[in-house]
């Protein structure tokens, strides 16, 4: 097995170092295309994501399959998260996993820190529809929804509740807030709350009604293709569709 996988490699390999004039995109089981500067960002991301579950913890890219479509080449690709070899969140699975354990129950209450120091519950939330984003510092395709999600808060912010949670620290989440401009309420020191869910795979979003059930889980934006063939972060209506039904 472990031979026709480096097989495998090799001919992937090969295939992008003779693409010359072809543009490569990764694609991933959620169907998102990235580019190679951006699966780098991700696989940085998962490193991260590594070093916070288990000091064992590796990260493995895995290229599954090559499709050639006119000028481009898009190679179906899914990175894991490994301890001793095996395979600790199977991507796929993993967001499935989270989704049936979410959505349409009642979100689990907490009791979560705000940049303030105030403890904060999650019944403080309902009466009204609110939207949780899991997020870190160093994940860079939550920093590409933020332009999103801002403007989503200012659309919305009168009938629904923004809150960001994140298992970083309030030294640096207000160190991030400096540079990058994210308006949503931040909860933070979550990650006992993050392992519960069985949240290792960032940007997560879900979507809760007034009554406190949720209605929808989604990861991020998906990217768009730009007109000259780049891929870019996607735009806010993605999310606004969810958001109306719950008004």
């Amino acid at each position: 097995m472990l031979k026709l996988l480096m097989i495998f490699a090799l001919y992937i390999t090969s295939m992008l170092c003779n693409a010359q004039e072809n543009i490569v995109y990764y694609k991933f089981a959620d169907g998102k295309a990235i580019t190679q500067k951006q699966l780098d960002k991700r696989i940085e991301q998962y490193k991260n994501i590594a070093n916070q579950i288990h000091q064992d913890a590796q990260v493995q890219t895995f290229y599954v399959d090559t499709l050639v479509k006119q000028d481009s080449i898009i190679v179906a690709t899914s990175i894991e998260l490994m301890i001793n070899g095996e395979i600790l969140s199977p991507s796929k699975e993993q967001k499935n996993g989270v989704r049936d354990q979410l959505l349409g129950k009642a979100f689990p209450d907490f009791n979560l820190a705000n940049l303030q120091d105030k403890k904060m519950g999650f019944e403080k939330y309902k009466g009204e529809p609110v939207m949780i984003n899991f997020w870190f510092k160093n994940c860079a395709p939550c920093i590409d929804e933020m332009p999103a999600l801002n403007k989503l808060k200012e659309k919305y912010q009168d009938q629904v509740h923004f809150v960001a949670i994140t298992f970083n620290t309030k030294s640096e989440v207000n160190t991030f807030l400096e540079t990058h401009e994210f308006n949503f309420e931040h909860l933070i020191d979550a990650n006992d709350f993050c392992n519960e869910l069985s949240i290792n795979s960032y940007p997560l979003n879900a979507f809760i009604d007034s009554t406190g059930k949720v209605v929808a889980v989604e990861n991020g934006i998906p990217y768009m293709m730009d007109e000259n063939g780049k891929m870019k972060p996607g735009n806010e209506t993605y999310f606004e569709e969810i958001i109306n039904k719950m008004l």
